[in-house]
């Protein structure tokens, strides 16, 4: 049985972290839920209540990573949304650093498929902006062939929906380079 002064200070510590996780200062609540997960193994004798307390915290860490990683993912699309595709993928790589440190497999492997999957959507709008501006620099024959190659990743990439709203966009910018 915990005491009630460890119980409240305990609650204390999470209480700093949950603040912290509130002004997305995620950092700073993960050493809380640290600092919550030491004092949980120096503090609460009995096995199965720690065992029990360890797994809250260590699911609540989970959680702040991953709240993290869907905020990064949003600064990722800003700037792929600027056409600054190095820093979008300096990003992602961010992101997958994050979902490395996930405890819960499922969970991990959740936000590392998310995130390879917006990798290879952001190559494949990247290739497409390459083609572009091959096009626009009167190279004609050499934007239709990086445009087509990019239709060809993109359609293996959404291979059940080639009605997809990317492929589409790439359609356009070969019948464009073709007029």
């Amino acid at each position: 049985m915990v005491k009630k002064s460890d119980l409240k200070k305990l609650n204390s510590i999470l209480q700093e972290a949950n603040e912290f996780k509130n002004l997305k200062e995620y950092n700073k609540a993960v050493e809380k839920y640290f600092e919550a997960l030491t004092f949980v193994e120096e503090r609460v004798k009995e096995p199965e209540e720690r065992d029990d307390e360890t797994k809250n915290i260590k699911s609540q860490i989970d959680q702040i990573y991953s709240v993290e990683i869907i905020d990064i993912i949003d600064t990722a699309r800003d700037f792929v949304d600027k056409e600054d595709f190095n820093s979008a993928f300096s990003t992602y790589d961010e992101a997958a650093r994050i979902a490395d440190k996930i405890v819960d497999k499922d969970m991990r492997a959740y936000d590392v498929n998310e995130i390879n999957y917006l990798i290879n959507k952001t190559k494949i709008e990247e290739s497409l902006f390459q083609g572009v501006l091959v096009k626009d620099r009167n190279e004609f024959d050499k934007a239709i062939s990086m445009l087509r190659d990019t239709l060809n990743a993109a359609k293996e990439f959404y291979m059940e929906d080639l009605e997809a709203e990317l492929i589409k966009k790439i359609e356009k910018a070969i019948n464009g380079t073709y007029s």
